[in-house]
């Protein structure tokens, strides 16, 4: 179990219950997206109130920064935000919120101050080595934990997505990261994630394998990576949380075009 995964889950339950405005913050790296997908759609299958946010610029590590806050937390009218593999810009962040009586629940592995009791990290997780263990699998933590609570299998639905998160973090396959990816492997094949479908179904994949998969993943991070702004963030949400095949279709054509594209461009560099 992570550390301090039940005074969050707390949290999250008394929002989901009480109605009360979820924004989830999260980088614009595959792992980050596709993490935020996973638990943007738990939320949403739980008729929990829910937006979603990610920052304008690509960056490995971003921050919430006080015009985020100004610009999008208040104007959704949040009163919990839950930020994926990121953290605040500063305390004056921290001060803002509390003023404005927004709490905050920090998903980051490495995460270590602010409202400490609302920080989700590796601190406690035993039985697995620290290197092996990411930002998604913090996700699914708070992910089970919620199934868990509402007595739901939920938690198994989005194992897919948190496969491809694993995946795309470049970190070792073994421990939990093995365990996790074969658990993703067997929901992919009756997976109901239309983005998936998609994307296997633009690269001709018809075997599920780690090499497949890692083809899927590579396919997605150039796109996000070399565009990197919010509204192209939002085109890869979409695609992971859409329930329209049609439309994942339309987006998977397009992120394999851009990722082909960008090869020709990386050719011609050289």
């Amino acid at each position: 179990m992570a550390y301090n995964l039940e005074n969050s889950l707390k949290r999250v339950i008394n929002a989901i219950t009480y109605r009360e405005k979820i924004v989830v913050f999260s980088n614009n790296d595959s792992e980050s997206i596709l993490s935020l997908s996973s638990l943007l759609l738990t939320l949403r299958y739980l008729n929990a109130d829910v937006e979603y946010l990610t920052p304008n610029e690509f960056t490995l590590d971003g921050k919430l920064t006080k015009n985020y806050i100004d610009n999008y937390i208040k104007a959704f009218g949040a009163k919990l935000v839950i930020l994926i593999g990121c953290d605040l810009q500063s305390h004056k962040e921290d001060e803002i919120l509390r003023e404005n009586g927004i709490d905050f629940i920090v998903v980051k592995k490495d995460a270590k101050y602010y409202q400490e009791n609302f920080i989700v990290n590796e601190a406690n997780i035993e039985g697995y080595s620290k290197e092996c263990i990411t930002d998604a699998i913090l996700v699914f933590d708070i992910i089970e934990a919620i199934s868990s609570y509402y007595r739901t299998g939920v938690f198994y639905k989005y194992t897919d997505l948190i496969m491809l998160a694993i995946i795309s973090s470049d970190l070792a396959i073994k421990d939990i990261n093995r365990l996790l990816i074969r658990l993703g492997i067997d929901k992919l094949h009756n997976t109901n994630n239309y983005g998936i479908k998609a994307l296997f179904e633009m690269n001709d994949i018809n075997e599920i394998n780690l090499s497949t998969l890692q083809l899927v993943v590579e396919g997605v991070k150039p796109s996000l990576n070399a565009l990197g702004r919010m509204d192209d963030s939002k085109i890869l949400v979409e695609l992971f949380t859409t329930d329209n095949l049609q439309r994942a279709r339309q987006i998977a054509k397009y992120l394999i075009k851009e990722s082909e594209q960008k090869r020709i461009h990386e050719k011609r560099a050289y």
